[in-house]
């Protein structure tokens, strides 16, 4: 019996609670069926509680033509899990629950990019859960802001200059003008405090850049979108952009920067340009000769990481990133390296800053091709990044040696060859000065099967200023007789080259050769048929003993070639074969 008491009294105890619990709901259920919807308006904040038994409260609010936020703070101490769900024009979306409390940023809603990035029109209502309604005696205390987020037009010239909260968005507008045919880029950045940006871009039906979280602050690292990035698309939108903040407060100016084409000229003029990650330098050419040259771009101040995309009729190049500095590699594009393209016609070049700050300038050199003739040396001067280009035809399948050398001043000089059969070679860069060893490019080290025709060099100076002389001497070869000193001038890397008949009453012969001024190091051989004999390399001065080379002893007769090759210096030389028949006979 005493069982069944106990028993019976635990019904009554679930069942009082069971009724006492469905009164709770009921109440809940009424209060949240009582919470009629708050009118919010624009830049309106109104404070609300929300508690068990009162755990809904929902907002409702017209908006025209513009963006929207509605932000939303918690007062209290204790944080509670809040979610929302916003319907209206264009937008239904339910959040997830999130902890807020006065110490947690704010539960947030933007409309920004809800509607292919146009501005928003319509009615919205936004209702406030609390999720975790299990503690009845705690009153949760909130602020929730709606703020209008204008559409701005932009124009070149404007800054448009804001505070930006947390959650919410700058929406500005440019209306795209095809006429004016300029790039043009957005640059956003902060002057005050620090926010985390998103940068969204819209363009047409079918362009759309979604930037990644990046952290803005007074350190003027500014936020740029360039529409270089999309200048193949013709559409005539307009163009929208969108700066999130998701995260910390900031005072912050967007900027519209025009990039209008600057014309280049074969007189030189330089074009001066301030650029800077993200903005580009654009440039055109109209090039009406047959006329190689050059577009040098280096910086005057600060560092910049670089490249280029250069077209013209059917051709088209793009550049290799390249960090410039002042005083260091410039970036030259220069027609002289591409056979076979239209030189007469528009040539358009942009450089695009992917990297750094710097103040550039730009200028162009045309490049006329001066034809060298031997015995007749050009003389100039050279300052930093000129360019010369000379040509030479070959007749007769000689050697030929271009001969680059400085008669006061200093520069650093690098050269490029284009031969016959489409032969190329660039050098690497030699500071020459008035006591240095001319520059020497011997067609020899083409390693052709015939030099025969038409040759250019071209010389540019990558530093210094100097006063140079270009030349050429071609190796025709000298007959030599026996017992006749023959005596001339040698440059390094130009070979002296002759030619010896010997008659059978010869059986041997030797060669001298000896330095009489400067100094040079030689090698001397001499060859026929099987027969190839070689000195050792020496260097001569003018008291230095002679290079003497023996040909074999017997049957000497017949055509020998005799070479002299200068591997250093300049100098007078003297050479003398010699019958070596009659032992007695000496120079």
């Amino acid at each position: 019996h005493k069982m069944n008491n106990n028993n019976n009294l635990l019904l009554v105890i679930v069942l009082i609670f069971s009724l006492y619990y469905i009164n709770i709901v009921n109440t809940m259920d009424n209060n949240n069926k009582n919470n009629k919807p708050i009118e919010i308006n624009p830049n309106e904040k109104i404070n609300f509680q929300l508690s068990r038994g009162n755990d809904e409260q929902t907002f409702s609010f017209n908006i025209t033509n513009v963006a929207f936020g509605i932000i939303l703070n918690g007062n209290s101490e204790t944080s509670c899990q809040i979610s929302y769900v916003i319907q209206g024009e264009h937008i239904a979306e339910t959040s997830y629950p999130t902890l807020i409390s006065s110490k947690t940023k704010p539960l947030t809603f933007n409309s920004v990019g809800k509607n292919k990035y146009q501005p928003t029109t319509g009615e919205f209502n936004i209702t406030y859960t609390l999720n975790n309604s299990n503690i009845t005696s705690v009153v949760y205390n909130f602020t929730v802001e709606l703020i209008e987020e204008p559409l701005v037009n932009l124009t070149f010239g404007d800054k448009l200059t804001n505070s930006l909260g947390y959650g919410l968005s700058t929406f500005a507008y440019v209306i795209n003008n095809h006429k004016m045919e300029n790039l043009f880029a957005f640059s956003f950045y902060v002057t005050s405090g620090s926010c985390t940006i998103v940068q969204n871009i819209f363009y047409g039906n079918d362009y759309f850049s979604q930037g990644y979280p990046t952290i803005i602050d007074g350190s003027y690292n500014p936020l740029i979108f360039n529409t270089i990035k999309n200048q193949d698309n013709n559409s005539n939108s307009d163009w929208y952009i969108t700066y999130y903040n998701e995260g910390g407060n900031c005072e912050y100016v967007v900027e519209l920067i025009k990039e209008p084409t600057n014309e280049l000229n074969a007189d030189g003029t330089i074009v001066n340009l301030n650029l800077e990650k993200g903005l580009v330098g654009v440039f055109k050419y109209e090039n009406e000769d047959l006329i190689n040259f050059s577009i040098i771009f280096s910086s005057v101040q600060g560092s910049c990481t670089v490249n280029y995309i250069m077209t013209s009729n059917e051709f088209k190049e793009v550049g290799k990133s390249t960090d410039i500095t002042p005083g260091s590699d410039s970036i030259t594009f220069n027609t002289f390296w591409n056979n076979d393209i239209d030189l007469i016609g528009t040539w358009d070049i942009t450089f695009y800053v992917t990297d750094g700050k710097c103040s550039t300038s730009t200028y162009l050199i045309q490049e006329q091709v001066t034809p060298l003739r031997v015995n007749e040396p050009y003389t100039s001067s050279m300052i930093t990044r000129a360019v010369y280009i000379f040509s030479y035809t070959v007749i007769g399948n000689n050697n030929v040696a271009f001969l680059f050398s400085v008669t006061s001043g200093q520069c650093s000089i690098s050269y490029g060859v284009k031969a016959p059969l489409g032969y190329e070679y660039a050098s690497q860069p030699t500071t020459i000065n008035s006591s240095s060893d001319p520059i020497v490019y011997n067609t020899d080290s083409a390693s052709l099967s015939d030099n025969t025709g038409y040759w250019e060099i071209e010389y540019w100076s990558i530093d210094g200023s100097c006063d140079f002389m270009a030349n050429i001497i071609e190796e025709e070869t000298t007959d030599l007789d026996l017992g006749v000193i023959y005596s001339y001038e040698l440059y390094n890397n130009v070979n002296a080259l002759f030619n010896l008949k010997i008659e059978e009453s010869t059986k041997q012969f030797r060669i001298f050769v000896e330095v009489l001024g400067n100094t040079c190091t030689l090698t001397v051989s001499m060859q026929s048929g099987k027969y190839m004999i070689e000195s050792d390399t020496v260097q001569l001065a003018p008291k230095s003993p002679p290079i003497i080379i023996y040909s074999p002893s017997g049957n000497v007769n017949g055509e020998w070639t005799i070479k002299i090759i200068d591997s250093k210096g300049m100098c007078n030389y003297a050479i003398l074969a010699q019958d070596f028949t009659d032992d007695s006979v000496l120079i």
